[in-house]
This record gives C-alpha cells, structure tokens and sequence, in this order.
C-alpha cells in the first residue's frame, strides 16, 4: 500500500487494496486506458478522486462543458479505500 512517506512512487500499478468495496461491488472502477494523443478539452481535471470525479460531473452536466479527467493511477485508487 502507498504510503507518502515511505514511498518514492504513488502507487502506480499496484491493485486496489482489499477492502469490501473494491471485493463485493460490480461497479468497482475499471483500469482506462493511457492517453494516446493530444486531445482538446475545456477542462482538464487533475485527479480522479472523489472531487475531480465530482467536479468533472458537475461540469458536464450541468454546463455541458467537455471535461477531461488525468489520473496517474486509477480511479479513486487513494480515496476512502485507504483507510
């Protein structure tokens, strides 16, 4: 697991820890897949934790503004799942 410090990386490539959520939930985040080329956007949202996942929501669909959302690991692969 990731610790920030005792850790030189951020975890990239390491499964999801084994908590209920990530065992029991057919809506368990999938892996996507790395960006391949430049890509416009109006927004780019760094992070896919609850609130860039939240944020890019909010954007789309109340402003239907195009959102994109980098993560350098996976999706809420550091949120509540840590604890």
């Amino acid at each position: 697991m990731y610790t920030p410090l005792k850790s030189h990386s951020s975890g990239v490539g390491e499964r999801y820890p084994n908590r209920y959520w990530f065992n029991h939930s057919d809506s368990a985040p999938k892996q996507s897949n790395k960006l391949q080329k430049d890509i416009e956007v109006n927004v780019a949202i760094i992070g896919a934790g609850y609130t860039g996942l939240f944020f890019a929501y909010h954007l789309v669909t109340e402003y239907k503004i195009k959102a994109h959302i980098l993560e350098a690991n996976q999706t809420v692969w550091g949120c509540r799942g840590r604890v």
